[in-house]
């Protein structure tokens, strides 16, 4: 198993940037003062493959250059081909999964009168508060689903 420093070792020693050149980064930034704003400012070009700095940006800066790994497949290595194939998800964030307020009260208010009656349902489910006041009802007794039985 290699290691990352390896590993960058080794694909540093695979791209010549005398020949294809530098593949640029920011490797210092800083904070100059314009007209009582405070705008970010790069101190220092470096180029990711080499050691090499500049004060300038390098005459191809922020153009992408070719990827020679790039075989338009299913498994291209390349990084644009593999974040295709990424699939994201919002999470807690979906607004379809979300109880809506007015429900979420509704079933909240319909439990708080269910347990001032005696009544203990199984949950908080509209369904499961239902079926205990309807049980209780039908009874005469409160139900009380710990026991899943009814009280008194």
């Amino acid at each position: 198993m290699l290691l990352l420093g390896e590993l960058m070792a080794i694909t540093s020693q695979q791209y010549d940037c005398s020949t294809k050149g530098h593949i640029g980064k920011i490797a210092k930034d800083g904070y100059e003062l314009v007209d009582g704003q405070m705008l970010l400012k790069v101190e220092l070009f470096g180029c990711t493959k080499c050691d090499a700095t500049s004060t300038e940006p390098w005459s191809d800066w922020g153009i992408v250059a070719p990827n020679t790994d790039h075989i338009d497949s299913e498994f291209c290595p390349c990084f644009g081909c593999k974040a295709r194939t990424l699939q994201l998800s919002p999470g807690d964030a979906a607004g379809s999964k979300a109880m809506s307020n007015k429900k979420w009260n509704a079933e909240l208010n319909l439990y708080k009168s269910a347990r001032e009656q005696g009544i203990q349902p199984a949950g908080t489910a509209t369904k499961q508060i239902q079926k205990a006041i309807d049980d209780s009802n039908r009874v005469g007794k409160a139900y009380d689903a710990n026991t899943n039985g009814f009280k008194g």
